[in-house]
């Protein structure tokens, strides 16, 4: 059995090839679900006129 990197945790681990693709399989799983695409509140709205926008300058870290 061959030590290998998770691509996505980066944990070193050996087993199978399908024990390491379950591996990877759960953590990009649980990556996904940290996601949380409906939060808006973290961006800057402007309004002009009848139309409402999100500034594209909040959607860079640190911006």
């Amino acid at each position: 059995k061959n030590e290998v990197k998770c691509p996505v945790c980066s944990l070193r681990m050996s087993g199978t090839a399908e024990e390491i693709n379950k591996h990877v399989a759960f953590c990009i799983q649980d990556e996904d679900s940290d996601v949380n695409v409906d939060d808006t509140d973290s961006f800057e709205k402007y309004e002009m006129g009848d139309e409402t926008g999100i500034r594209p300058i909040s959607l860079v870290p640190g911006g």
